[in-house]
């Protein structure tokens, strides 16, 4: 054979560090056990926010339907509220509505990038 060949066929035994593989097998293990942790709590997290969210809907739906039977009550003359009144009770739910069904949605979802709280003690 020419040395071209010698080059192509020669193998070096290569030996391995069992302890090295152990500790890397550790690392593995412990990497998968992590991430399984982290699963369990990004599933937790889902579940809240969904319960949440249902919560968070169901208040809001509720105030707006005693506001909107307020109003109609106004109207049928069930209920003798002064035209003030109604303008303040119309307005001021309607910001408090959209700021409360904002602010816990803006906690329950946060975008991707944005940190949480539970980000930052990590």
């Amino acid at each position: 054979m020419t040395e071209e060949n010698n080059r192509d066929y020669n193998f070096e035994a290569q030996l391995f560090d069992v302890d090295s593989i152990i500790e890397a097998s550790k690392d593995s293990v412990d990497d998968i056990l992590a991430r399984r942790i982290e699963n369990k709590g990004n599933l937790q997290d889902q579940n809240e926010r969904k319960k949440y969210a249902i919560y968070t809907f169901r208040l809001v739906a509720f105030y707006v339907f005693t506001i909107l039977f307020i109003t109609v009550s106004c109207g049928l003359e069930w209920l003798k509220l002064s035209d003030t009144v109604i303008l303040a009770l119309l307005g001021g739910s309607l910001a408090q509505i959209i700021g409360l069904f904002a602010f816990v949605m803006k906690y329950l979802f946060p975008n991707k990038g944005q940190k949480t709280d539970n980000d930052t003690n990590e």
